[in-house]
């Protein structure tokens, strides 16, 4: 096969056609050491001279701001330091740096598969020759298959440029470096240098995808819109792979030595090997201690120190906080956290020699990073909820079984968007109508043109299929077809306030059996916006009392939204409220509403009900309390007193930015920033936390976490989405939230058995904005990111 691809490229490039071409993605490295797209429709093209074994590389801009054509050649030879790379989109490409040191990278828009006659592979090839010929000044035709293809390094070749992996920044993507890079011009009498020549200014301009509405599109085209650049996103594609580094150990500036030291454990220090996928010893023995930096009264801050045993030297060093992502492996006595410095991230590993040393080390440690997310000392942490908060630190031994690990990191569920080679005759129906309908709909929303705005909210219907984009201030409308596609309905321009003033909705929930929509004002908390849906209209502004702002709005019960019901929730730092919006003027209940006071600080940041109205409220402290389904069943005209929360869940001192409930009340989903909760509210003796207290009876909460691989494919950070549990009748059976450009769902059923590392990830071109459930199907998944609108769906993986 290799030779037939040789003789391929060979009569390719001795024919007529003297050069090679391939579309792709054109990536800058900024100055953060973050890979940035900097140009979606590039070309590559390897052209020969008329200098015997000398070929160019010409990269040539597909994203132009005016009419005049910009590209960069480039001698290809050894000095320009060309190297196999895989882009943010998982395709591979090729990288390499520039005689000033600015390196770029160009990911092909097509998969280069090993044996197959793809222009992908012929221009690999003829890459790898040319690098052949100019070094040894003979044919390419005198080289094997090996000569060849290691002629692309998987990494940099020179020893003054650090050595770093790959890593998936989408929070960087649209970042424009400080210093923008720049190419010079080569001499115009012989290509004998790799610096390129120069027709315009280098490509500095961030990756902005247009958003600009276009006619429908031919078939298997989705319709674009204004909200959506149309479903161009690689199917079934997994997250970019790392790329195969063999990364020498950190040599970054270690935290000095100091504070007070409060624990300190023998232990063995490993590194994790992206090329191996395995841990390698770094120092056989050291020892492992915690120093307190902070007073312990009011600042609390801990170092995770290392040392040699042998001559106390130190190996490493830490700050102890959320971005370890740290990983307590019970059955292999192991703690596992990633280490990140610029853009390069590492896995270390400490091994204990026995369980009792292994406890002693994660309690402690669990102990010092509740004190620094919470701000408050230990020592005035309830008995009872000690143990609940080190149990969420631990992961389950059922779950660390080496047939689950082996099978998670051999093959991960991959989350799969609907294929095109679906039933013909389904389809056709599907776009006649699509055309016909959207010969009206285009007219109006290409009318809307780019808006420079990008999705930022979304709301999908429990009483009907339709889904709802927020963008600046407009409203896009999307209906599911019965092939669980989303097609594009309308669009509703400028939202407006009763006065007439535009604004942009910084939160949206579907009313009264979605008919309506109540939207949250960005800059006017004092007020609650109804939309009549039908007329795509505000027609009604209520105010709670005309003091108390409402931050978050949620239903009575869970699928409060499917009835004709007139009231709905609110939700502020201080306190909830109930709103009747038939009472005229301001509909707040007094005998159902409560607002702590200021000095109490309660800090509440969101809010659920389940089906019976069993309320859970989060907090900014970590605290979650519960209350029972009767607190709203009252005929007071205001309370006496505080309603009691029958249940305070301590949490483990990060603020929860999203909760949910099953509809039955009996588990809970708490979103903090690195970290999912999934937290029981009935006892082992049926005690149900929204009704009664659970005391000391308290389940121990399950902690879902990114595993420490796909942390590191993720950049070395995350930040998650508020949790959803799929909604519709019967049992949930799945959990959703998303990160930078990727989403996860997991299991819910293995969750309840203790298997937290059974989850689902898909990657998308861009940060996800927001996703949630399709109601009645635990499947199908709607999908906002910052331009694009689309439907997800999850297969099963077959174990073979």
């Amino acid at each position: 096969m290799f030779g037939s691809m040789m003789g391929m490229v060979s009569n390719w490039l001795k024919g007529e056609k003297k050069s090679i071409q391939v579309k792709g993605v054109l990536y800058l490295l900024d100055e953060d050491e973050r890979w940035r797209a900097i140009d979606t429709q590039a070309e590559a093209t390897i052209v020969q001279t008329t200098k015997q074994y000398a070929s160019q590389l010409v990269i040539t801009k597909g994203e132009q701001e005016d009419e005049e054509e910009e590209e960069f050649v480039y001698l290809i030879s050894p000095d320009l330091q060309l190297r196999k790379h895989t882009g943010l989109r998982g395709n591979d490409g090729f990288a390499w740096v520039t005689p000033e040191g600015n390196e770029y990278s160009f990911e092909f828009e097509g998969a280069v598969v090993p044996g197959a006659t793809s222009i992908e592979n012929l221009f690999v090839l003829s890459l790898c020759g040319a690098i052949y010929e100019i070094t040894h000044q003979t044919s390419r035709d005198e080289a094997s298959e090996r000569e060849l293809l290691d002629l692309l390094q998987r990494r940099r070749v020179t020893a003054t440029s650090p050595v770093k992996p790959t890593t998936v920044t989408p929070s960087k993507l649209h970042a424009t470096p400080s210093t923008p890079a720049t190419f010079s011009t080569p001499s115009t009498s012989t290509p004998s240098s790799s610096t390129p020549s120069k027709k315009q200014s280098p490509p500095t301009s961030p990756f902005k995808p247009s958003s600009k509405a276009i006619k429908s599109s031919p078939k298997n085209s989705p319709v674009k819109t204004a909200f959506t650049r149309g479903r161009d996103s690689p199917k079934a594609s997994p997250s970019a792979p790392v790329e195969s580094y063999k990364l020498p150990p950190p040599s970054g500036p270690h935290v000095q030595v100091s504070g007070t030291e409060i624990v300190r454990v023998p232990a063995s220090l490993f590194l994790f090997d992206e090329e191996t996928k395995t841990f390698n010893p770094h120092t056989p023995a050291v020892e492992a201690a915690i120093n307190m930096t902070g007073d312990g009264k009011k600042t609390f801050t801990y170092v995770l120190f290392v040392y040699d045993a042998k001559d106390h030297s130190l190996v490493a060093s830490q700050p102890i906080n959320n971005d370890m992502h740290m990983h307590f492996n019970t059955e292999y006595l192991s703690s596992i956290w990633v280490y990140t410095l610029g853009s390069n991230v590492w896995t270390w590993s400490l091994n204990f020699p026995d369980s009792d040393v292994d406890k002693k080390f994660k309690d402690q440690f669990s102990i010092c990073l509740f004190e620094t997310n919470s701000e408050r000392p230990w020592s005035k942490v309830a008995d009872g909820d000690k143990e609940w908060i080190l149990g969420g630190f631990i992961e389950e031994e059922g779950e660390n079984k080496k047939d689950d690990i082996d099978d998670l990191m051999v093959e991960l569920e991959q989350l799969q968007v609907e294929s095109e080679d679906e039933d013909e005759e389904v389809e056709e129906e599907e776009e006649e109508e699509e055309e016909e309908e959207d010969e009206v709909d285009d007219d109006d929303e290409e009318e809307e043109g780019e808006d420079g705005q990008e999705n930022t909210g979304l709301a999908v219907g429990l009483a009907n299929d339709r889904s709802y984009v927020v963008r600046g201030s407009k409203i896009g409308v999307f209906k599911a077809t019965p092939r669980n596609r989303l097609k594009y309905c309308t669009s509703i321009n400028s939202v407006k306030s009763l006065k007439g003033d535009i604004f942009s909705p910084r939160k949206i929930m579907l009313h009264n059996r979605d008919s309506d929509m109540l939207l949250l004002h960005p800059d006017d908390d004092k007020k609650i916006f109804k939309m009549d849906l039908e007329r795509g209209q505000v027609v009604e502004e209520w105010k709670a009392d005309g003091h108390q702002s409402v931050n978050e709005i949620f239903n009575q019960t869970k699928y409060d939204e499917m009835d004709d019901g007139k009231s709905v929730l609110g939700l502020n730092r201080l306190g909830f409220m109930y709103l009747d919006s038939r009472l005229p003027g301001n509909k707040m209940v007094g005998g159902k509403s409560w607002f702590y006071k200021p000095s109490s600080k309660p800090g509440f940041s969101c809010a659920t009900t389940s089906g019976s109205g069993q309320l859970a409220i989060g907090s900014e402290t970590g605290e979650i309390r519960l209350f029972s389904g009767k607190t709203f069943d009252t005929n007071k005209k205001e309370l006496e007193q505080a309603p009691r929360a029958k249940t305070a869940l301590p949490g483990c001192g990060d603020p929860i930015i999203g909760i949910d409930v099953t509809d039955d009340g009996e588990w809970l989903l708490a979103t903090c920033k690195t970290y999912l909760l999934v937290i029981p509210t009935v006892t082992e003796s049926g005690i149900s936390g929204f009704e009664k207290s659970m005391a000391s009876e308290k389940p121990v909460p399950k902690r879902l976490q990114v595993r420490r691989e796909h942390v590191v494919q993720m950049g070395g950070t995350i930040s998650f989405t508020p949790a959803k549990f799929n909604t519709g009748t019967g049992e949930e059976k799945s959990i959703v939230t998303s990160t930078g450009p990727f989403i996860l769902t997991w299991n819910f059923a293995k969750v309840k058995q203790g298997k937290l590392n059974d989850y689902q990830i898909k990657e998308y071109k861009e940060v996800v904005v927001a996703d949630q459930f399709k109601y009645g199907d635990e499947k199908a998944i709607v999908v906002a990111t910052a331009n694009d609108v689309s439907m997800a769906t999850k297969v099963t993986r077959s174990k073979e």
